[in-house]
């Protein structure tokens, strides 16, 4: 038995070090793997295991083929003494951890470009590494942005909306993206199997590489991330969050009709108006089991620019992005610590391997227990490897593997905290959408045409401006009030010798009569209300427009057009000077004074 490291410095080898006493590696699947390596004290310890040096733990039991165990980089160097007795502790990560060493920078933007490019854009960041995406998820569109992340986190992310996973690949700095779930199979490629040890191991099994032998089994079932049911919300806090409103995707009413025409998901989405009146938008992923309701934030996920389609990305991000983390949590997940004897192939966390034990066993690491306790299973199935680690003493060498029933790690207090301040770093360094108004206020001129039932000769024409600053719109009202028309007159007085002129301001009798609304090309008279005005007095009204700007034909970015039109209206007179005959004029005239107040919420987009 045997273990030692190749040491690195700048990629060219510089050591090889056999002072090695133990070594610990752990390898998890979307993580980073740790090391640590307990040596004896040497010049040779001290000169070359020196912080972001490179190391290749390698480790043989007997004359078996040796295996490398990782390659990482040391972060830590720790000398300790007990007694007589010093040790040089070293402990570090795999190579992952030189994509957590810079950042993507600000306004790092991909519009629907696949899954392959965004990939190898991330790790361009970072020297010598290269992105291997699976075939089938290559081609497959994403819509991201990331401002001030690291390239890891980013990648992680990206991944993680998708469904998809990371691992180390098994060429140096190649990362590997992808669903996984391959069987893990022997350098010969026979597929492997964990088996319930027998009482006795005869010569063909003990050199039969694709069984391995249980040396000791826990279980653990984890019921408290059951979640079925959610309201996904992205960037931006209560009603300025990023919804699945704009979704492509086929959205249903409760009673199972449909609301919104599209693209059938993975699991139905449905959308109900709650108690407080606002709209909400769900997946129901229970099948009509019970229901195990929760609210999933994903405060990376919005629109990357203030537009129809973005906000569609950002929506169907939004959608696929919770379907995934359904599909793993809507069904309690049982995982298994398994330490195996003879392993003689690499075990990959993200491949599957085949389980077959039947007894009585620990459960263990339950959030919920306060003992541990004896448990009976019977299990034959294929279970996802998320962990694996291995240590080698001078008592043997040990390999502990994690296998869970779904492609997802169980969370222990620890990583409950971590991930509510990783979602607090997210929501500081995502650009929120916030709560602003639009109001433009004006007065246009109206008046009936000169033919008796005819048009309106002069309308009053108003517009309403939405531009790209805005990324949604909550609320539109309008509000217009009616004026009669003002003129200025000479008022002539003779004096005795020399005329005087006096100016006035004449104030009409006859307000606006008949008032009709169109909005975008679209008459809403009758939607809204109206006609208005039905006799010769002031008009003041407020109106919600908020469905016709919200669904106006070429969408909200535009300049909304409001036009009032006028009915005929005729009143008798006489005319003038002598009065003695008497004619109709147009009765229908004056001033419409417009404001609209546009409730929206805004997103700063940098160009």
């Amino acid at each position: 038995m045997r273990v030692w490291a190749n040491v690195y410095s700048s990629s060219l080898q510089v050591a090889v070090l056999d002072e090695i006493i133990s070594a610990n590696v752990s390898t998890r699947l979307d993580e980073a793997g740790t090391f640590d390596l307990q040596c004896v004290v040497s010049e040779k310890v001290f000169t070359y295991l020196v912080r972001d040096n490179e190391v290749s733990i390698w480790a043989q039991e007997d004359t078996e083929t040796p295996l490398e165990w990782m390659r990482g980089v040391i972060i830590k160097t720790r000398v300790q003494e007990t007694g007589d007795n010093i040790t040089v502790s070293i402990s570090g990560r795999d190579l992952m951890e030189e994509l957590r060493w810079k950042t993507v920078g600000l306004g790092r933007t991909y519009t629907a470009q696949t899954v392959q490019d965004i990939m190898d854009d991330l790790v361009s960041d970072v020297s010598g590494w290269t992105a291997s995406v699976e075939t089938a998820h290559a081609s497959d569109i994403q819509t991201a942005r990331f401002d001030g992340t690291k390239v890891l986190k980013a990648i992680l992310k990206s991944a993680d909306q998708l469904g998809l996973h990371a691992r180390m690949g098994t060429e140096t700095r190649v990362l590997e993206i992808g669903a996984f779930g391959d069987a893990a199979t022997t350098e010969l490629g026979q597929t492997i199997y964990i088996m319930h040890s027998t009482s006795s191991v005869s010569r063909e099994l003990y050199d039969n590489d694709a069984v391995l032998l249980v040396d000791a089994i826990s279980v653990t079932e984890d019921g408290d991330t059951l979640v079925n049911w959610a309201i996904p919300m992205g960037a931006g806090e209560g009603s300025a969050a990023t919804t699945l409103k704009y979704t492509s995707y086929k959205i249903l009413n409760e009673d199972g009709t449909t609301y919104q025409s599209g693209t059938t998901p993975y699991y139905p989405i449905y959308t109900r108006v709650n108690d407080a009146s606002i709209r909400e938008f769900y997946i129901d992923a229970s099948a009509g089991d019970t229901e195990h309701q929760d609210t999933l934030s994903f405060k990376e996920i919005g629109p990357i620019a203030n537009s129809t389609l973005a906000k569609q990305y950002a929506a169907d991000a939004l959608a696929v992005a919770c379907i995934e983390q359904l599909k793993r949590t809507r069904t309690p997940l049982v995982s298994y610590t398994v330490s195996v004897k003879k392993v003689r192939s690499a075990l990959r966390p993200g491949d599957k391997i085949h389980l077959s034990y039947k007894g009585m066993v620990w459960t263990a690491n339950d959030p919920r227990a306060t003992n541990m306790e004896l448990t009976y299973i019977d299990v034959d199935e294929d279970l996802w490897i998320m962990g694996v680690q291995k240590s080698i003493n001078d008592q043997g060498i040990t390999t502990t593997l994690q296998v869970n029933t779904v492609d997802q790690h169980i969370k222990d207090d620890t990583d409950i905290i971590v991930d509510v301040l990783d979602r607090s770093e997210v929501q500081n360094l995502s650009i929120q959408t916030f709560p602003a108004w639009i109001i433009n206020s004006s007065k246009d001129f109206i008046q009936t045409d000169t033919v008796v039932g005819g048009p309106s000769w002069k309308t009053a024409i108003f517009k309403m401006k939405i531009d790209e600053l805005v990324t949604d719109i909550i609320k539109v009202t309008l509000q217009f009030k009616t004026e009669t028309l003002f003129a200025t007159a000479t008022v002539t007085t003779a004096g005795a010798w020399t005329p005087i002129y006096n100016q006035r301001i004449l104030k009409g009798t006859i307000y606006p009569q008949v008032i009709s609304l169109e909005i975008n090309g679209v008459d809403v008279t009758s939607a809204l209300g109206g006609t208005w005005g039905p006799s010769n007095a002031a008009v003041d009204v407020e109106l919600d427009i908020t469905s016709y700007i919200i669904n106006a034909v070429g969408g909200i970015y535009q300049d909304h057009s409001i036009i009032f039109s006028c009915g005929t209206v005729t009143s008798a007179t006489e005319n003038y000077p002598n009065y003695s005959a008497s004619s109709t004029i147009l009765a229908s005239n004056g001033v419409v004074y417009c404001e609209t107040r546009a409730l929206v919420l805004a997103r700063p987009i940098t160009p």
